[in-house]
């Protein structure tokens, strides 16, 4: 079940914003977790833990939300490099 308050927390969007940044823009686990401080294999639980939501219209405008952090986060992963 999709639990909206947990993905409205500071975690929850670290979370969401992992998964955005993977499925639309297409960065890789390694790079996602660089930027967060972790492992990739943390990022990719987490992503794993979302793609069942990904057929929910509530999910899917959850995810478009946080699209504008996302492009931030995309164009520091860019400099980053």
């Amino acid at each position: 079940m999709l639990n909206k308050k947990f993905l409205k927390t500071d975690i929850g969007k670290k979370h969401v914003i992992a998964y955005g940044l993977h499925v639309n823009y297409h960065v890789y686990y390694k790079d996602i977790a660089k930027y967060y401080g972790c492992s990739s294999t943390t990022i990719g639980y987490w992503i794993r833990n979302l793609k069942k939501y990904s057929h929910l219209k509530d999910f899917v405008c959850i995810v478009e939300s946080y699209d504008s952090d996302m492009k931030m986060i995309l164009n520091n992963i860019q400099n980053m490099e």
